[in-house]
């Protein structure tokens, strides 16, 4: 049996207790005050993408299969999730696993010591998490984030983090493409399926950048505060925008 919530929590307690910017939230530590982007790490139980029942040992030069147990799970991420891009839960694909130490073969709540281990990998972490803060630094990180694990596009958060940074012409040029895509028109089968909805709801975003940067970050902040509330992150966001 997995991990349960309590037992995911009272792990990283002490990581929240020693530092103020940290609370719970749900199966998440988020760090506040929130901005753009809401920094912190996710916790849950490893699902089927995890791949919970295997794990390689090394014998030799040779990588060996190993059946690992479920028991006691979960799976630890960092969490740096874009509030402008419209969303209702927690998405843990914006982010990376913490490493499993070499000496345990999974994350598990049972292993001796593991509350110090946790802590000490994710405060490392922290600040790497918190120095993506411009959306520059958001693009570069989301396009080596492993969101095909998790089935995500990652094409709105690439067309509105343009926006967000005030290059309105290049996020008509991608939402434009992936119409042409979804819609079938490079000639090759698309990833996504061509939705005339999808398609609708791009073509009412490039009507807002054409209206400029103005009206752009109206939409901007309407998506971090609806998103924000879905979180359960309100309380701590504040809207700045990135270009006037």
């Amino acid at each position: 049996m997995a991990a349960t919530l309590r037992e995911m929590r009272h792990v990283a307690q002490p990581l929240v207790d020693g530092d103020p910017r940290l609370a719970f939230v749900g199966r998440a530590i988020v760090l506040h005050p929130v901005g753009h982007w809401l920094h912190g790490f996710s916790l849950a139980p490893p699902g089927p993408q995890q791949h919970p029942g295997m794990y390689f040992v090394k014998r030799g030069e040779r990588l060996i299969p190993k059946a690992v147990s479920g028991k006691a799970r979960f799976w630890p991420r960092t969490l740096l999730q874009p509030l402008y891009v419209p969303a209702r839960r927690l998405q843990p694909g914006y982010g990376r696993s913490l490493r499993v130490p070499l000496k345990m073969d999974a994350w598990r709540v049972t292993t001796p010591d593991v509350s110090r281990i946790f802590c000490e990998l994710a405060a490392d972490a922290i600040d790497s998490i918190l120095n993506v803060d411009t959306p520059d630094k958001f693009g570069i990180w989301a396009e080596h984030a492993s969101l095909h694990e998790f089935e995500e596009s990652i094409a709105p958060a690439i067309i509105l983090t343009h926006a967000l940074a005030g290059r309105l012409a290049t996020a008509i040029r991608e939402a434009e493409r992936n119409i042409a895509i979804w819609q079938g028109a490079t000639g090759k089968r698309a990833r996504d399926p061509a939705t005339p909805a999808r398609a609708r709801r791009l073509r009412r975003l490039i009507r807002v950048f054409e209206a400029g940067q103005a009206r752009t970050n109206r939409l901007l902040r309407t998506f971090e505060w609806i998103t924000a509330r879905h979180l359960g992150v309100r309380r701590w966001w504040t809207w700045t925008p990135a270009v006037e």
